[in-house]
């Protein structure tokens, strides 16, 4: 856990080639007490064996940690949404309704973005009630949306943060507090291909 913690809390990423060169000094280094000639009983590198198999451990799972949180940073990360002042049309697969204080949120799995050659995986708006949307449901929406925003406060929670690992690339709303979404006519089982 250290070792993604350290990963997430960094400015910048590192270069895609250190938690690997870390992972395998540690796995190398892992085995050399196997190799290592072993003094009498009395010697100091016969105590200090157990430590150094201890230590190694803990750089291994540390090296173990950045490399995960690299793999899934490397496996969400997608292009930046800008956004814009004018409402655009969006068309995607309605994934999921969240309720909020509100009104529903619909996170919409993206196809399209007016005016966007590499749109968001998902975007989520605010509607003034959900009726048919569904998951499932293909839908098109007008509205404002922009990239989420960072912490409030210096130091504070950072929502885009969370929203990057769940692949959230824009959120919306009118506003009055509303996005306009009108159905299409299919509708899927499943939104893993709904876009390919």
């Amino acid at each position: 856990i250290a070792g993604a913690a350290w990963w997430l809390t960094l400015p910048v990423d590192p270069p895609v080639w250190l938690a690997g060169a870390v992972l395998a000094g540690a796995s190398f280094a892992a085995l050399l007490p196997g190799v290592w000639p072993s003094g009498s009983p009395d010697d100091w590198s016969a105590h200090a064996k157990p430590v150094l198999v201890g230590l190694k451990a803990v750089l291994m799972a540390f090296a173990l940690g950045a490399a995960a949180a690299q793999v899934r940073d490397t496996a969400v990360v997608q292009p930046p949404y800008a956004g814009r002042d004018a409402p655009v049309l969006m068309g995607g697969w309605v994934n999921d309704i969240d309720a909020s204080d509100s009104g529903p949120r619909v996170r919409l799995l993206v196809c399209s973005i007016e005016g966007v050659t590499a749109p968001p995986r998902y975007v989520r708006v605010s509607v003034r009630e959900a009726g048919l949307l569904t998951p499932g449901r293909n839908a098109r929406c007008r509205g404002v949306i922009g990239p989420p925003s960072g912490p409030l406060a210096a130091h504070g929670y950072n929502f885009a943060r969370r929203v990057f690992f769940e692949r959230l690339g824009a959120l919306g709303a009118r506003s009055d507090g509303a996005v306009h979404c009108r159905l299409r006519s299919r509708r899927i089982a499943s939104t893993s291909s709904a876009c390919g």
